[in-house]
């Protein structure tokens, strides 16, 4: 493992084990963990890597007919810069990095109040459901 990669053990049989990141932990997704790291070091958390992928920072955000919202995604190690971006269900991100995208939607310029509290309620209810 590494400092983002740990090993896991199920508390409930089978008791399987498998390799998560950092960001797919559950209790590091709550809104009291914003509050508690420094915003350097929260970037630094949102590196999300996973395989061969990681994230360099998020960009845009738009509706989306199909998946509600979708947010631009700027990747780090592609050669070709119109592999390096690419547009992501914001569900996915949810699930993927909460605590940057938690982070985002909260700061970004590009949605009024009633988008961004319509994104929340929609994000606290995929959480619950």
């Amino acid at each position: 493992m590494n400092d983002w990669v740990f090993e896991l053990t199920s508390l409930v049989p089978p008791h399987q084990t498998k390799q998560v990141h950092l960001q797919r932990i559950e209790y590091l997704s709550g809104p009291e963990l914003l509050q508690e790291i420094p915003k350097k070091e929260l970037e630094e958390l949102a590196r999300f890597y996973d395989g061969n992928f990681t994230i360099e920072r998020l960009g845009a955000i738009r509706a989306h007919a199909r998946h509600g919202w979708e947010v631009e995604v700027h990747w780090q190690g592609f050669e070709d810069p119109e592999e390096a971006i690419t547009w992501q269900p914001i569900d996915g991100l949810n699930r993927d990095i909460p605590v940057l995208l938690a982070k985002y939607i909260n700061e970004t310029e590009q949605l009024s109040g009633e988008e961004r509290a319509a994104i929340k309620r929609r994000l606290s209810r995929k959480k619950r459901g």
